[in-house]
């Protein structure tokens, strides 16, 4: 019959009762084979036994074909983040399945190593833990994490202006420990040219957009840096306004680009972000704007160039 407790003190207790574990001494209790079942959602879990034999001198991880009580381990996808499931089976006996779950992976790791060594071997101890595991509840931690941040963005392209500006932006993203864990940002952005001169007349130049990026992947290099790569689309109006002559004219015209952005995150303390990134955007629509039909002020290029550096919060 499977015990599946939800969270890790009555995991632990269920272990632990001081009947089991005065009168009855554990059989080959230093002996015990493990089969860790790869997870992409928890690269952590390869280090099951080694957390497994620190908790207890006493334990060695044999070869499969020695006789010894046998524990199975694996990481799964649950709707409170992630669900650790620990089968151990005797011989002689039915499987018992533990299962605890939590938003980090290397704390369910953790937590699986000390529940397998308690059932192991009963005296083994382990450093006092206060992870924020549950079973899936009201309070359980959210799988997802969300943000808001404001920064100062840069664009340049070969024939054309710098633009300067504003980008406010807020984020999702899933919160995991693994490379696949998704973000999604929707963004919003106001650059303004230089002015331009030319014989003609003055010019200047203002994006106003809106941008969506998609991340599917998440390098977690350590706690402190994270990095990402992204797609992205663009929408939105350019104007220009010529000035210097005897009428002043202004132009709008739709914006409307893909491309791809790369994105560092620093986490010095606490919620607070700081963030780098750089981009390269390709312009679908291109267009000229004229100062009269035969004077040209702007081509959009076909590849523009960004930066923008950041502060950001992130919550949970």
């Amino acid at each position: 019959m499977n015990a599946r407790p939800p969270t890790i003190a009555l995991a632990c207790a269920a272990i632990m009762m001081p009947a089991t574990a005065k009168t009855t001494e554990p059989e080959r209790a230093s002996l015990v084979r493990v089969a860790v079942e790869p997870s992409g959602d928890c690269p952590e879990l390869s280090a099951f036994p080694d957390r497994l034999k620190a908790l207890s001198g006493r334990l060695r991880i044999v070869a499969p074909w020695v006789e010894a009580p046998l524990l199975r381990v694996r990481v799964v996808r649950s709707d409170a983040g992630l669900r650790g499931v620990l089968v151990s089976q005797r011989r002689g006996s039915e499987e018992v399945a533990r299962e605890i779950e939590g938003a980090r992976c290397e704390d369910i790791v953790a937590a699986l190593a000390l529940v397998a060594a308690l059932q192991i071997d009963p005296p083994a101890t382990g450093v006092p833990i206060t992870y924020h595991l549950s079973s899936a509840s009201k309070d359980a931690p959210s799988s997802w994490k969300y943000g808001l941040g404001v920064g100062a963005g840069w664009m340049a392209a070969s024939d054309m202006p710098w633009f300067s500006g504003l980008r406010l932006w807020a984020d999702t993203r899933a919160d995991r420990s693994g490379l696949l864990s998704p973000a999604f940002r929707l963004a919003a952005l106001r650059l303004q040219s230089g002015t331009v001169h030319s014989d003609a007349a003055d010019s200047s130049f203002t994006l106003t957009a809106v941008s969506a990026d998609a991340c599917p992947l998440h390098w977690p290099g350590n706690d402190l840096l994270h990095a990402e790569p992204c797609v992205r689309v663009v929408w939105g109006r350019m104007s220009g306004t010529a000035t210097g002559v005897a009428e002043a004219r202004s132009e709008d015209r739709d914006w409307l680009a893909a491309g791809l952005a790369g994105r560092a995150m620093l986490h010095p303390v606490g919620p607070l972000v700081v963030i780098g990134e750089a981009s390269w955007e390709m312009p679908l629509l291109r267009y000229q704007f004229y100062l009269d039909p035969g004077t040209p002020l702007l081509r959009i290029p076909a590849h523009t160039f960004g930066l923008t550096i950041g502060l950001g919060l992130q919550f949970d």
